[in-house]
């Protein structure tokens, strides 16, 4: 199966977004679907949390036929054996009825292709945070008080 085909039966789009404002662009990755528990056990991980944490756990369940694994984020539950993904929104967590399953293999091949894109440009491996984009903003500001004063003649402020 393709990676697109993989991509395609969860009904995922991996996006790079650029947002352009007063003198400036911010660009973040989006990890998209309709799928909640999906995006929620995905979209915030970073690249080095995947390499440390996710996948490991994924390869762990892959390997060991006896062994059920469990990870998760702030708010999805995810428990994974060699065979299924089931993953639970926290506080609705039922063993039997999961808000949502998929392949362990599809779900690892799924992480390596949200985590190939992060490290695409033009973030390489990063994302940009509400706080990036508040400090982001503000350099804005202060270039452009900066210019006003020089302006203005108020040398004073460097």
């Amino acid at each position: 199966m393709t990676d697109e085909e993989i991509l395609n039966i969860y009904g995922i789009a991996l996006n790079n977004r650029i947002v352009s404002f007063d003198g400036g662009m911010e660009y973040s990755k989006e990890f998209c679907t309709a799928n909640g528990p999906l995006y929620f056990a995905l979209d915030d991980w970073s690249v080095s949390e995947i390499d440390d944490t996710l996948l490991p756990v994924i390869n762990s369940a892959l390997s060991n036929h006896d062994l059920e694994e469990t990870t998760g984020s702030e708010i999805v539950w995810i428990e994974l054996d060699y065979l299924l993904t089931k993953m639970w929104f926290h506080g609705h967590h039922n063993e039997n009825k999961p808000d949502f399953s998929m392949p362990t293999d599809h779900f690892k091949r799924v992480v390596l292709l949200w985590k190939q894109f992060l490290l695409q440009p033009p973030l390489n491996g990063t994302k940009v945070s509400y706080y990036e984009r508040v400090v982001l903003k503000w350099k804005l500001f202060l270039k452009r008080w900066r210019q006003f004063l020089k302006m203005h003649s108020f040398d004073g402020f460097k």
